[in-house]
This record gives C-alpha cells, sequence and structure tokens, in this order.
C-alpha cells in the first residue's frame, strides 16, 4: 500500500510480509505494524501513532516526518538522521526524538541508525543487534555501544563513546 499526494491511511494493520509507504505527501495514522510487516516513510510522508511490535519493521528516510511512533525492544528500527527529517516516539518505553538533524536519547535494539552530513546523534546507546553509521560530516556525541552493538564511522566523528563488552 503506498499513501501519496494528500491521500490518507487510516487504523491500518501491516501483517507479515505487508509493507505500507508513506511518501509525496501521504499520511498513514494509527498504524500497528505486526511481525515481518514494514511501514515506510520517506520523502515528504509522515506518519502519526505507529505502534511496531516484535520483528516488525519502521524505516524513516530523508524527508519523512513520524511522530508518537512506539517499537517494542525486538523491533527493527531504520533511521536515517539528517536535518530535513523529524521523528518523536519511544522504543521500549524510552523516549526519544529527532529534529533538525539531531537525535537524541535513542536506545534501539535491533537495526541501522545512519547519520548522513550535518547530522548529530547524542546519548544514543546502541544493543544486542543494532548498527550505528556515522558519515562524512556527521558525529555522535555520548553514545554507548553495548554488547553485541556495532559503531561504524567511515569519516565521521564520535566523541565520550563507551564501548562495553561485547561491542
Amino acid at each position: 500500500l503506498t499513501v501519496i499526494s494528500g491521500g490518507a491511511a487510516n487504523n491500518t494493520v501491516v501483517n507479515s510480509s505487508g509493507r505500507l509507504y508513506a511518501t509525496s505527501g501521504g499520511t498513514a495514522n494509527n498504524t500497528v505494524v505486526n511481525s515481518w510487516g514494514v511501514i515506510i516513510v520517506t520523502d515528504g510522508g509522515s506518519a502519526n501513532n505507529v505502534t511496531v511490535c516484535s520483528g516488525g519493521t519502521f524505516t524513516l528516510r530523508s524527508g519523512g516526518q513520524a511522530e508518537d511512533v512506539t517499537l517494542h525492544a525486538a523491533a527493527y528500527l531504520s533511521l536515517e538522521v539528517v536535518p530535513d527529517t523529524y521523528c518523536t516516539g519511544k522504543i521500549a518505553e524510552k523516549s526519544f526524538s529527532m529534529s533538525n538533524g539531531v537525535l537524541s536519547n535513542c536506545n534501539f535494539y535491533r537495526g541501522l541508525v545512519e547519520i548522513f552530513s550535518g547530522g548529530i546523534a547524542k546519548d544514543t546507546a546502541v544493543f544486542h543487534s543494532g548498527d550505528i553509521l556515522i558519515n562524512n560530516g556527521a558525529s555522535a556525541y555520548d553514545t554507548v555501544i553495548a554488547a553485541g552493538g556495532e559503531c561504524y564511522v567511515p569519516g565521521g566523528i564520535v566523541d565520550r563513546i563507551t564501548v562495553s563488552s561485547g561491542g
């Protein structure tokens, strides 16, 4: 299901192998993503009140806006940190936010957070099966890489990073 140009998908359940795209002015409201389901918000799309259950995937790409996103600890997060992308929500009951290219207080367990030029991550923790990628022109501060987490720095800057055993 692709929602574009002023369209809206309301009260949608995305089940196994299902995909919901919100792009180019499309909006998804009150969405539940079950195991193996995917929601992708990108390039002018928006989503409000999204619940991602264990095994489901939430993807936010450049130009997307998402508010009130709740992810289970075993949900998969795919996030692009760039100045034109906005997000608020919770992962395993811990609140996080991203605005004006700054990702704050994001503790995630599965997935990839990719920070692009002009983007910043601060007070972030990467657990279990999570990866954080800090590209050229990007930076991360006060980051914890816990057991099973990975941090890649192909040209970006990290400061005050803590790497735990197994990270």
